[in-house]
C-alpha cells in the first residue's frame, strides 16, 4: 500500500477548481466528460444498473478517471451559511437511511484533515464501491464535495487516492 501512496503523492499538480478552492490532481489522472464516465462505468461496472445510476448524476465539471477509479469533484464559490454540527447532522442523517434500509458494507467517518472538516462515507453493493466525501473549512463558509466510483477490487487504491485528494484540499478565504 505505501508504494500505492507514493506513486500517488509524488507526481501530483495543484489545480484551481475554483476561485477559492484548489486540490492535487494526480498527473495520470484522464479528464473525463459525463459520456466517457458513463462509458467507463458500462465497461468497469458491467452495466450494474445502481452504478450507472450514481454515474449518470454526476456534474460534467470536475470528472477524472484516475488508474480505473471515477472521481468527480463538485465546488461552488457561493460562501456556505451552515453551522459547526452540519457535517455531523448529515452523518446522523445518511447512517440513519442507510440503516432502514438495511445496507451492508457501509462506513462513515468524521475526520480533520489539515484544519478541514471531513465527512466520508463507504458502501460496496454488489461489486462496486461508492466514497463520497463532503468537505468544509475551518470556518464553515467554503465546501468541496466528491464521488468516487470504483471496483470492490480497487478498494485499497480508492482509499489511497481519497486520502491524497483530502490531504490535498486547499481553501482560499
Amino acid at each position: 500500500m505505501l508504494s500505492v501512496i507514493y506513486s500517488i503523492t509524488t507526481s501530483a499538480q495543484q489545480t484551481q477548481l475554483s476561485s477559492s478552492i484548489s486540490i492535487n490532481i494526480p498527473s495520470d489522472a484522464q479528464k473525463l466528460n459525463k459520456n466517457e464516465a458513463l462509458a467507463h462505468a458500462r465497461k468497469k461496472f458491467n452495466n450494474d444498473k445502481i452504478a450507472l445510476l450514481s454515474v449518470g448524476q454526476i456534474r460534467d465539471d470536475h470528472v477524472y478517471k484516475i488508474r480505473d477509479i471515477l472521481v468527480s469533484l463538485n465546488v461552488s464559490d457561493a460562501k456556505l451559511k451552515v453551522n459547526n454540527t452540519y457535517l455531523s447532522d448529515l452523518k446522523k442523517g445518511f447512517d440513519a437511511l442507510t440503516k432502514r434500509g438495511n445496507a451492508t458494507n457501509y462506513t462513515s467517518n468524521l475526520r480533520k484533515i489539515n484544519n478541514n472538516n471531513v465527512l466520508i462515507t463507504n458502501e460496496i453493493q454488489g461489486n462496486v464501491g461508492y466514497c463520497y466525501f463532503y468537505c468544509l473549512n475551518a470556518n464553515h463558509t467554503r465546501e468541496i464535495t466528491g464521488a468516487l466510483h470504483y471496483s470492490k477490487e480497487d478498494a485499497i487504491e480508492a482509499e489511497a487516492i481519497l486520502d491524497q485528494l483530502l490531504n490535498s484540499i486547499k481553501f482560499k478565504d
